[in-house]
C-alpha cells in the first residue's frame, strides 16, 4: 500500500507509480471540490485518469533519455516529474472540455485495473 505514495525502490517504474498516485489523489480532490461548489465539469474522472496514464510513460521516456545523457540526479528527478505533470493536466484540461464520454462512470473500474497490473508488475517481475 505505501508503494502508491512513495517508491520502494530508485527506480523509474516506482517513481511512474508515484506520480499516477499523485495525480489520482489529486484528481479525487478536485472531483469533490466540484460536487461540493455543484460545479458541474464535463469527464473529470476520466480525464483524471487518462492524464495519470500519459504520465507514467512520458516520465520513464524522458528520464530514460536524459539520464543516458546525464548522471540520475534528484534534481532531473524533480524537473521531469513536474513536466510529466504539466504536460499530463494540460491533455485533462482539454478532455474535460469534450462533451460527456460514456466512459466517465467505468473510470474506478480502469483505476482499480490499473492498480492490480502495477501490483503484478512491481511483485511478480523478474
Amino acid at each position: 500500500m505505501t508503494s502508491i505514495f512513495s517508491p520502494a525502490n530508485n527506480s523509474l517504474w516506482e517513481h511512474a507509480k508515484v506520480i499516477f498516485g499523485s495525480i489520482l489523489i489529486g484528481g479525487i480532490t478536485q472531483k469533490i471540490i466540484m460536487i461540493a461548489l455543484k460545479i458541474h465539469v464535463n469527464n473529470i474522472c476520466f480525464s483524471t485518469f487518462i492524464s495519470a496514464i500519459v504520465a507514467i510513460p512520458l516520465y520513464i521516456i524522458l528520464a530514460s533519455i536524459l539520464f543516458s545523457i546525464y548522471w540520475e540526479n534528484n534534481v532531473i528527478k524533480f524537473i521531469l516529474t513536474f513536466i510529466a505533470i504539466l504536460v499530463a493536466e494540460i491533455i485533462s484540461y482539454f478532455i474535460m472540455k469534450r462533451p460527456e464520454f460514456k466512459l466517465e462512470n467505468y473510470t474506478i473500474i480502469f483505476t482499480i485495473i490499473t492498480y492490480i497490473i502495477f501490483t503484478f508488475i512491481t511483485y511478480f517481475k523478474k
